[in-house]
This record gives C-alpha cells, structure tokens and sequence, in this order.
C-alpha cells in the first residue's frame, strides 16, 4: 500500500516543536538550525531529534509535554533536571519565581488551569557545556591531523578563558594576540623580534634589529613568549601580557622601547630622533623570576616618518614662522580691527616693548636661578645666579667697564671694601677702615706693608748707582724732598750724581723719620751755598755762606766785630807759635826741611812711595783685595761693606744702607720695614 510521509517545517531559530504538534510518524524540520524532529511515545510522548541515540545520555536535551488538569502543580519529567527550561502555552517561566525543581519534579508556584500546555525542556550537561556549567575544562582535538588539541579553561588571575596552545604558551582569550612563527636564528624570551620573510605558511621572524638595509617600523611583530632556536616554531606576542621574566632591574610602571642599537633589546630611555621611537611594554611585575610585561607595540612617528600630501603639512616650527611673516602683517592685524586696550582688559601701556626705548613703571622683574639676563649680539654679558652664587660675566671682546661718579663696593651691612671718587683717590678699606688710597704722586698706605716678594724702590727717571733708588714723596721747590730710612738721629750726608753732595739734620728715632734740615755744598745750584730747614710745608733758607763783604752772605768785618787787620795780625802769630810748636826740640840733624828730605832719601814722593808699599799689605782696619780672600768663617764686629752697600747688627736687627743711608731694617722677629715702594714682579738684571 501506499506510505504517506507527513512534515512540518519552522524557519525560528531554535524553535523545537511540541508533543501536541506532531502526531507519531511526523517529521518536523527546523530550517534556521538544519535540525529534524520526531514525536516519541513509550507511555510518556516526548519530542527527541533525529540522529541522538533515544536515550538521556545521548541527547542532548530531553522535551516533555503535559496537558495539565484543573489545579495541577506537580509534572514528572523523563530524567533528572539538569538545566531546565518550564514554558505555559508557549509562555516561558521564570526559574526564581514560577517554580522549583527537585530530582525528575518540577513544582509550579502557581497551579496551572485545565488543558493549560506545559512543556519542559531539560538539556543534559553530560551531552552539552552549559552556560552555568561547572566543569575545568574542555578538550579540542584537531580533525585535520589528529595532533593534540588545546585545552580551554578559566584563568582565574586574568578573569577570562585561556586557551593551552602548547605546552609552554596559554593564550588568554580577548585578552592577548599572539601570532605563530618561525625563527631564523637563535631568539631569547622577552627578546623583541621582527618580520623576516615568510616559508610556505609560515611567518619567519629574527631579532628587531634597526640598522637593518631597509628596516620600517611596521616589520615589528611582537616579543618572544619564549626561547626559540633557530629554525624552531613558537609563539610571539604583538598584544597582551608576558610573564616568567627577569625584570630585578626594571621598575614596574616603566615604559620599554626598542633599543636603537642593540638588536631585541629593550630600553628604557627613550630614544630621540632620528633613532625610531617604538614604545613595546610597560613593567607590570618587577621580579627575578616571575615578572612580566604588558605588550603593546605603539610607534611615534616624528615627522621625518610620517608622510604629507600637497596641501595639509604637518607642523615644523619653520613653517609655522614662515607662515607668520608672510601673513601675519600690518594689512592683516587692521583687517582685524582689534583694540589691544580691550582684547584682554590690559592696557598696552602695561607691556614693556622691545623695539623702542621703554620703562617699567612698578613691579620686579624677577629671574629663576640660572635664568639669565643677556646683552649682545653673542651673549656677550650675562647677569645670573646660579642658586649659590651670582655672576656677571663677560665674554665679548672689549672691556668691561663699570663706570659712574662715585662707585662704591660693599657689603649687605653697607661696610665698605672700595671706594673709588671721580678725579680724586681710589681707596681700599678693611672693615670700614681705609688701608690702601692712590694720590695724585703714587700711593699711600695706613698701617703696616707685609712683603712676600722682592722689593723694588725706584724714582721716575733717575736710577742711582745701587740696586736700590731713591723714592721721591713729594716736590717742594727747587730741589725735592726725599724720605730715607736710618739708623738714628742726627747729622747725615748724601752724595748723588744729580745733585752733588748735601747734608742733612735727621730728627727722629731708629724706626725712621724725614729730613729736617739740608746743607748745600760745591756749588750746587742755586750757585751759593746754604743751609735749609723743612718747616713741615717747605724749604726756607736760613744762611748762606758767600764771599766776604758781599750779597747777603757772612760779612767778616762784621761777623765776629773784629776788623780784617786784626784778623790778619792774629792769623801770624798764630801761624809762628804753630811753626815753633812744629819744630819743638827736635834733633839738630832734623830741624828744618832739608834735613827732613835727606833723611826720606830726597824721595819727593816718598809719601806715594810708603803708600804703595803699604798699599800692597792687608790693613787691619780694613782693605780692598784684588784677589781672592778665602777665610773658614767671616767674623766681624762692626759694619759690613759691600760697595754702595753698608750692613750693620745693632740690637739684634740688621740695617742695609747704601752709601750710608739706611733702606731696609729685618729685626729677630722677621718684620721687615722697607724704605719706599714694593715691586713683586721686577726683573733683576
């Protein structure tokens, strides 16, 4: 007989028929799912899908349909529930709120009306992985070649499912991206690598290296999740984290670029253009054993790497200035119509201006430390502090110069240390204390002059026959007035070429006094001689010894009272009692003149002829030597003559004097007082 086949058919996702849609022997098609559905009955009519097995553990869900009485809450399903899903004529029900389940019942809430359709689907956990499964993981195998599949699971430290893609690398989904590769040589974990090449379907990868021939940034890949030789395949990461490094020596929070020389290395300096400026990690963890990185390969392009079209240039500060002083002109500042007196509330006025003259009226204007205020062209002067110390340098060509009418330099108290006064004395102070002012002739010192060097005394233009001159102090008249230093008081004598020979009256003690008195002799101009006396501001003259009777010179008719004839008369007795007390009673053989000469062998220069042979001799009182004179110790009592030089002990101190003038004292206690100026730079010739 003829069989007839009757179906049904339903294009909802996931709609699965119930038991009082089918009648037994019909065939229900879902279209959407590619599913087909029959109607079982074994007492109990239940919908299964074709291709499961009948049985609870093979299929994967279990349907039981009820037709429910008046009142009934109470349905029993085919097998235990595992995850069930309750629906009332079509209607699903709340789990939490419509009913419980216990075993194989499940109890409405709230009873179900006559003829009410009640349909439980129960998915089986053994045949399916529900969304509230509670399993550790699941296995896939691979269908292609048979080759152990990875295993899924939950990272509870990632908070996400991690995939096992081998034995040494998990990968955390939605979390990392990580690419397989083939190395081309020996390549360290954490090492950052680079595409280079590819082999069949495969990506060939090597260490980054920048100095490659043709290196861009876009051939970085990722870094090396682990060590890999060359030739092996492995995993890199281009996104996510990598753990089990050694990262002692980073802090966590650090950013990690690609090193600019060394090839899959990490830096954490930052490079600079024109070295490529790749950011690849930042430290999570620092740690000798377990640290990690976070990887997330970011290139700063500078501008030399990021290309331009036509029009829209990037930015650089000469196109930006070129730009200005092209547009920015006086047409385009009065199209705008702007008042700088309003356009931010500030008048004009406030602001200094840099191309003409200009004043600040109030305020400071202040300078962080090293922030310097310069002049110049080339920066030629510079005022600053530097946190410590303030500076004002000068670097240019000329001179520094600080000029002013008065300039005065001290301290913060107002103590002074210079003064220097407009066409006047240049003074140095000590405390307040002037010690050091220039005058109009040299220099003038307040207290004592301590000496390291060599001491040079000269006058302007004249330079005496010993190593040490004169020191002219002041010009008063004709003749100048000169400051020696001595040994003591009283009547002195000066000999000099310029000026012949004249006395002086020392008045004052062993530390040294000036001139009181000078006595003209030889005819030294003015042609008369005369005696001086310094009366603190000049010479005046006092006497003048001329001829006799004459100018205003001493008269000897008047001088004593006594006439020139008496003179004379007095001058002949004296010379006849001078030539008997010459002759006395001397033998008769040796009583005149002639006698005399016989007896000197008529020698008319007997006189020289003695001299010479004594010449010849070493006096005890002191001679000249032609030769050497070589003594085991020099001991004297008295003075030491050197020429010009004189040096004499007297009370422990030593005197050096030339031509008997005293110029230097060194006493027991090391002072040194010196005569005049003090040269420490003098060349001694």
């Amino acid at each position: 007989m003829a069989t007839e086949l009757k179906m049904k058919r339903s294009s909802v996702a996931e709609k699965v028929p119930t038991v009082s849609q089918l009648e037994l022997g019909e065939i229900a098609i879902n279209t959407f799912d590619g599913k087909m559905y029959i109607k079982k009955d074994d007492g109990t009519p239940t919908i299964v899908e074709i291709g499961g097995a009948g049985s609870s553990n093979a299929a994967i869900y279990e349907r039981d349909s009820f037709i429910a009485t008046a009142g009934q809450t109470e349905f029993t399903i085919s097998s235990v529930a595992d995850l069930i899903e309750v629906y009332i004529n079509g209607l699903l029900l709340n789990p939490t709120e419509d009913y419980t389940v216990s075993g194989n019942i499940v109890t409405l809430l709230v009873p179900a009306l006559l003829n009410d359709e009640v349909e439980i689907i129960n998915y089986i956990k053994s045949s399916i992985l529900s969304l509230d499964s509670t399993v550790d993981s699941i296995t896939f195998n691979d269908l292609v070649d048979n080759a152990t599949g990875g295993t899924l699971s939950w990272d509870s430290t990632s908070e996400t499912l991690k995939i096992a893609l081998d034995a040494n690398n998990n990968l955390l989904v939605g979390q990392e991206e990580q690419f397989y590769v083939k190395a081309t040589e020996s390549i360290s974990k954490g090492d950052l690598v680079m595409f280079a090449g590819v082999e069949g379907d495969h990506i060939l990868v090597s260490k980054a290296n920048p100095a490659a021939t043709g290196f861009i940034p876009e051939w970085i890949v990722g870094v090396a999740k682990y060590a890999l030789a060359n030739n092996d395949f492995g995993y890199v990461t281009s996104f996510g984290k990598i753990e089990g490094l050694n990262t002692s020596l980073l802090t966590a929070g650090s950013l990690l670029y690609m090193h600019p020389t060394t090839p899959g290395a990490l830096t954490t300096t930052k490079p600079t253009p024109p070295n490529h400026i790749i950011l690849v990690a930042a430290v999570v963890r620092s740690n000798s054993n377990n640290g990690s990185y976070f990887v997330r390969i970011t290139h700063q392009a500078d501008t030399d790497e990021t290309p331009e079209g036509s029009t829209n240039l990037y930015y650089t500060t000469a196109r930006v200035n070129s730009a200005i002083d092209t547009r920015v002109n006086k047409s385009f500042v009065d199209a705008l119509n702007v008042n700088a007196d309003t356009v931010d509330g500030i008048e004009a006025s406030s602001f200094l201006r840099s191309d003409v003259a200009d004043t600040k009226t109030s305020g400071d204007l202040s300078f962080s430390d090293n922030v310097k205020a310069i002049f110049g062209a080339g920066s030629d002067l510079q005022i600053y502090h530097d946190g410590s110390a303030s500076f004002i340098v000068d670097n240019g060509t000329g001179n520094l110069k600080i000029l002013g009418q008065n300039i005065e330099i001290g301290n913060l108290s107002g103590v002074k240390t210079f003064q220097g006064i407009s066409g006047a004395q240049s003074q140095l102070f000590y405390n307040n204390s002037e010690k050091l002012a220039t005058t109009n002739t040299g220099v003038s010192v307040t207290g004592n002059l301590s000496l390291t060097g060599n001491l040079s005394v000269k006058e302007g233009g004249h330079t005496a026959a010993s190593s040490l001159d004169w020191v002219k102090t002041a010009d008063l008249g004709y003749h100048d007035y000169y400051s020696h230093l001595f040994t003591g008081t009283g009547f002195q004598k000066f000999s000099s070429s310029a000026w012949g020979n004249w006395y002086y009256w020392a008045a004052g003690s062993s530390s040294g006094e000036v001139l009181t008195h000078r006595i003209y002799s030889n005819g030294e101009t003015p042609t008369s001689n005369r005696i001086d006396i310094w009366n603190g501001t000049a010479w005046n003259r006092v006497l003048t010894v001329a001829d006799e009777g004459s100018g205003n010179g001493i008269d000897a008719d008047t001088l004593d009272g006594k006439q020139l004839s008496t003179i004379e008369s007095e001058y002949q007795s004296y010379a006849n009692n001078a030539v008997s007390n010459l002759v006395n009673s001397a033998p008769s053989t040796l009583d005149t003149l002639n006698e005399l000469a016989a007896a000197l062998g008529d020698d008319p220069n007997f006189a020289t002829t003695v001299t010479n042979n004594i010449a010849n001799k070493v006096s005890k009182a002191g001679d000249t030597m032609t030769g050497d004179l070589t003594v085991p110790n020099l001991i004297t009592s008295g003075n030491l003559d050197l020429g010009t030089w004189t040096i004499t002990e007297n009370a422990g101190s030593l005197y050096f004097a030339v031509n008997g003038v005293n110029k230097m004292k060194l006493d027991a206690s090391g002072n040194l007082d010196v005569v005049g100026s003090v040269n420490s730079n003098a060349t001694i010739t």
